[in-house]
């Protein structure tokens, strides 16, 4: 391509975007539906239709796979000719982890409840089935440079296969296999060196790469705590991204990562147009993805470089660092990761909270004796179920050496008793309930609700929103927790 080029379009809006490996084709899905063809300025493109989306693309760009979605509950996987739009095979129902070109003649997929890899001659349209593996193969990766070859990721392993033709027939054969953690899952974060000669895939902060000839395996850790996207670059770098709950939600990191340059370095994406990366293997280029326009870039803003290995110590040294931190909050009875975001609020509550130690009880409901909640007639028929029992549940408040802030939890709507022992000191007393929450024997100590929070068990997604919500309004964590589906009488103090 001519050096001058700086741009690629689309007719509308891009979602997303395929390249071909060898050529400078692209199957685009766009807000007006997907298209196939040359992105070069000014060319056609051929619409595939609003209801369908790209697939893989041939290595020279002459076909494409469409997964035609529309009014079906699974979509059908057509092979199409990219020049005239005709439909060479179809696969039907679209196996679930994709389908990929070996080379112009020759389709790989997984067929829906099967445990090998077939292979589809688009020639003859006869379909041959490989060897199986020791997991469900999920990823199929062909290797560029290497005629026939391709790797399979499964739930248990990694194995490089061969397809080739016997007389006209095609034939898969099992190269070599290596047992993978199988605490990976192997779809989704990925990516190629264009080379053929690693694939990497991503799990939380480490990229683990395989040797595509011996498939051994090398784990390298990054400074980002959860690695959510990889982008092959060029020179067979890579791009990786992924949100660091420590710099606020929402707020996404980029680094590049050079190994055949051992260095690493993050990536300023506020001097880029957009933080949507593609790569272009034709033109061993990156683009940059900004509404109907792909901008070609030959590196992104790199800020200090660094060696990998200076990198991984780095990553190494944050993970133990937040550990302990993490750790720290528990201790204080805090949730083990604490939202930047959430501060406490030097209101009346904190001001009242000052000194004291944080005593949590929660139910899912008190004992029956309470009765039913009084309730207003209605202007029509009764149609709803009558409200829940109003549960009892008595808490006694002994003597501390610090005041105490109650926190009383209940999903029914619960009456709770309060006596108090002889010097007990009680700073304040918080309720949370799905339902109505009702306190006696408080005296003059001051009764707050936190609103429709309800939490029984330690742990739970309830317990950690009632830990935020108790530290928001007081700077407190909860330093002891007592709970039962159904309770009756608690305690709360040293003697």
């Amino acid at each position: 391509m001519e050096s001058s080029l700086r741009h690629l379009e689309a007719p509308a809006f891009i979602r997303g975007v395929t390249f071909a490996r060898n050529a400078l084709v692209a199957c685009l899905g766009t807000a007006r539906g997907s298209y196939v063809g040359s992105p070069m300025p000014g060319a056609t493109l051929l619409p595939l239709g609003e209801a369908n989306d790209c697939g893989d693309l041939s290595p020279a760009g002459r076909g494409v796979i469409v997964y035609e979605t529309r009014s079906r509950r699974r979509p059908v996987a057509t092979i199409r000719d990219v020049a005239t739009g005709r439909v060479l095979a179809t696969i039907d129902p679209s196996p679930q982890y994709g389908i990929v070109w070996l080379d112009e003649r020759t389709i790989l997929y997984v067929p829906e409840g099967s445990g090998a890899v077939s292979a589809l001659d688009l020639d003859t349209l006869a379909t041959v089935t490989g060897p199986s593996l020791a997991g469900a193969p999920a990823t199929l990766v062909p290797l560029p440079r290497r005629p026939g070859e391709f790797l399979v990721r499964s739930f248990l392993s990694v194995a490089l296969m061969r397809a080739t033709r016997v007389d006209g027939v095609p034939r898969v054969e099992l190269l070599s296999e290596r047992e993978s953690p199988p605490d990976h899952w192997p779809h989704g974060i990925d990516g190629l060196d264009p080379a053929g000669e690693w694939y990497v895939s991503a799990r939380q902060h480490d990229l683990r790469f395989y040797d595509t000839r011996t498939l051994e395996r090398t784990l390298v850790r990054v400074p980002i705590p959860q690695v959510q996207l990889a982008t092959v670059a060029p020179g067979g770098a890579l791009i990786i991204s992924g949100i660091d709950p420590a710099h606020g939600t929402g707020t996404r990191l980029w680094w590049f990562i050079d190994r055949r340059g051992d260095r690493a370095a993050p990536i300023d994406a506020r001097q880029l147009p957009s933080e949507r990366f593609e790569y272009v293997p034709s033109l061993d280029r990156l683009v940059t993805i900004v509404n109907a326009r792909l901008d070609l870039i030959d590196m992104p803003p790199l800020g200090p470089v660094q060696t990998i290995a200076a990198a991984e110590r780095e990553a190494y040294a944050r993970a133990e660092s937040e550990r302990r931190a993490a750790e720290a909050r528990v201790r204080a009875g805090l949730p083990e990761r604490l939202p930047p975001d959430v501060v406490p609020i030097e209101g009346p509550l904190f001001q009242a909270a000052k000194g004291a130690r944080a005593e949590a009880i929660g139910v899912y409901s008190g004992s029956s004796a309470g009765g039913r909640l009084p309730r207003p007639m209605p202007d029509g028929p009764v149609t709803a179920a009558p409200p829940p029992s109003v549960g009892v549940v008595t808490v006694t408040v002994k003597r501390s050496e610090q005041p105490i802030v109650l926190v009383l939890s209940a999903h029914d709507p619960t009456r709770w008793q309060i006596v108090r022992s002889a010097g007990s000191r009680l700073a304040l007393v918080l309720t949370a309930g799905y339902h109505d929450q009702f306190v006696t024997g408080a005296e003059d100590v001051p009764v707050y609700s936190l609103g429709q929070l309800y939490a029984y068990q330690q742990g739970d997604s309830g317990y950690r929103a009632l830990q935020l919500e108790v530290y928001r309004r007081t700077g407190l964590g909860i330093g002891t927790f007592q709970g039962r589906y159904r309770g009756s009488f608690f305690s709360v103090g040293d003697y």
